[in-house]
């Protein structure tokens, strides 16, 4: 403990903090601030300062009287407000926070924190607590079972999987929109709680004095990403660094992943991506490709990979397929292209070849193809004629208006 007649401004590493403290003890802008100026401070709002930012509460612990706080803004990281006992009413939102210490104030009734990056939170020691505010955090577990006088809890926008209120008798109103769970039978006691919802057929309830909203849940895709190399891409692509979960809401309006010699294993999770048109990831280690579901796929280049069959009956709206240099022998689905433009396939194993008989083909290439192919081995193709056939492999059309549209493809 300092003495009362030391000066403990420096304490203070935040201007605008400690402009607000010198403006709430009525402390000159010069001079010192003691322990005794600052001692009967019992409100704080960064309000007092306007659209000016807080970065840091290094002496806060000296606020020993403060019994509310609100920050609406700031650039604070972490917060300890173990010396803040008589704290009751606590409110801070939008910004960086990652940490936050309220395990030393017992007599907090009100939490309110918000878009903002905390990850945990211990509220174990704050019995008394009436209402938690947790929206738009990176929660992904909340024990509220020291709770027992908890009234509201609002904890939307999270990565909540599950939740216990069965040490909470008194709570009138849960929302848990937009987390990861499943339904509300993976929130424990909530049929105590409130017997009218019915969540078959509603999303939220309403009674006379209690509130429940619950939305299905945001499924936790990460798993399916088995290979690491491709959940890495993701990663970056969505901009969903590690540990942060990935939704099929941060994945389902991708249009295009080029991940061309990423050394990418699988691409397993690639089916959530239901929006997808072009995929390029050539010159990978892929021995097998799952295109189930990606029926907006326009363009795929899969070539030079490990590939010895493929499965591409889902993807009927390509118009482009590169698939040279593999060891491709079984190609299934490729009769149900009705658009398909062009067809890449040289050193592969095909014996035979059936296109859709509507296709627009423009040019077929299975040079290299171990056997040879020849026209009596390629069927439906009928805008490519026998003419169009030279030995090494290549159909070309008499017209090339359409490939020369199609030149710019990254293929």
């Amino acid at each position: 403990m300092l003495p009362d007649g030391y000066d403990i401004s420096g304490y203070f590493t935040c201007e605008v903090f400690l402009t607000i403290v010198r403006q709430s003890a009525s402390v000159p802008n010069t001079g010192p601030i003691y322990q005794s100026h600052v001692a009967e401070i019992g409100h704080f709002s960064s309000g007092m300062m306007g659209d000016k930012l807080i970065t840091s509460l290094d002496g806060i612990e000296f606020l020993t009287a403060l019994t509310s706080f609100y920050i609406a803004l700031s650039q604070i990281t972490t917060l300890d407000l173990s010396n803040n006992t008589e704290l009751i009413a606590f409110a801070i939102y939008n910004g960086p926070l990652t940490t936050l210490n309220v395990s030393n104030n017992p007599a907090l009734i009100r939490l309110h924190t918000g878009n903002n990056q905390l990850t945990t939170l211990d509220i174990s020691n704050n019995p008394v607590l009436r209402e938690l505010v947790v929206v738009g955090t990176q929660l992904t577990t909340l024990d509220i079972s020291n709770n027992p006088a908890l009234r509201w809890l609002l904890a939307a926008h999270n990565q909540l999987t599950s939740l216990d209120l069965s040490n909470n008798p008194v709570l009138d109103v849960l929302y848990v929109e937009n987390n990861f769970i499943a339904s509300p039978d993976d929130i424990i006691g909530w049929q105590d709680l409130f017997p009218e919802y019915d969540w078959s057929i509603n999303l939220g309830a309403v009674g006379f004095y209690r509130i429940f909203s619950f939305s299905p849940q945001i499924q936790n895709i990460t798993p399916t990403f088995t290979c690491p190399n491709f959940l890495s891409h993701i990663r970056t692509l969505t901009n969903r660094p590690d540990p942060l979960p990935i939704s099929q809401s941060h994945v389902q309006n991708i249009t295009q992943i080029s991940a061309p010699n990423h050394n990418i294993q699988n691409l397993s999770g690639i089916q959530y991506f239901t929006n997808l048109e072009n995929l390029i990831v050539q010159g990978n280690n892929l021995t097998e490709l799952d295109l189930s579901g990606l029926h907006n796929l326009r363009h795929l280049n899969a070539s030079n990979n490990n590939l010895t069959t493929l499965d591409i009956s889902d993807a009927t709206a390509l118009t482009a397929l590169s698939i040279s240099r593999n060891n491709i022998s079984t190609i299934t689905g490729l009769d149900t292209l009705a658009n398909l433009e062009v067809f890449w396939a040289e050193s592969n194993a095909f014996a035979s070849l059936d296109f859709h008989p509507n296709a627009p083909l423009e040019r077929i290439d299975a040079r290299g193809n171990t056997p040879p192919l020849s026209p009596a081995n390629i069927t439906g193709a009928t805008a490519v004629t026998l003419q169009d056939y030279d030995p090494a492999g290549i159909f070309r059309p008499r017209t090339w208006t359409r490939l020369r549209i199609l030149s710019g493809l990254a293929l």
